[in-house]
């Protein structure tokens, strides 16, 4: 109706509000074009395929589909490796973490500082670490974290 395409052209509403159009199949675009004064100079207009666009959209959003499944299916492997270690070597959750620090190079007390736990604390996990892995060093320690990926 003539009221519907008048409140379309003002912007009071838009097509996807009436229940009788279908999607448009081309959309024209108007650019601005200003001299240096910043005064109207012309228009360039364009006519868009929207369907061209609706199927890129739609495309995007698969490939995004695709990595966030991909995304769940790495979080479930790492989740699957932390709990295999747990029952592995019953390593506590936060010995895991002071582990993974351990891997990266950090020192005791910068490990404290991360985790806002003691230095005191941070020395009787990494002894813990030690025991339970079987190792004498915290090189050694880094060494086997990354062979059990854990970083």
């Amino acid at each position: 109706s003539m009221a519907f395409a008048g409140a379309l052209s003002k912007g009071n509403i838009f097509y996807e509000d009436c229940p009788h159009l279908e999607k448009p199949i081309y959309e024209n675009i108007v650019f601005p074009v200003y001299d240096e004064d910043g005064n109207l100079k012309t228009t360039l207009e364009f006519n868009i395929d929207t369907n061209k666009r609706e199927n890129k959209v739609k495309e995007q959003e698969k490939k995004i589909e695709a990595l966030e499944s991909k995304l769940d299916e790495i979080d479930t492997e790492k989740n699957d490796v932390k709990n295999n270690i747990k029952t592995e070597t019953d390593l506590t959750k936060r010995e895991i973490e002071v582990l993974q620090l351990i891997a990266e190079g950090a020192t005791n007390t910068e490990i404290s500082d991360k985790l806002f736990i003691s230095p005191h604390t941070v020395k009787s996990h990494v002894i813990h670490i030690f025991n339970k892995l079987g190792v004498n060093d915290r090189t050694q320690a880094a060494v086997w974290a990354i062979r059990n990926n854990i970083l």
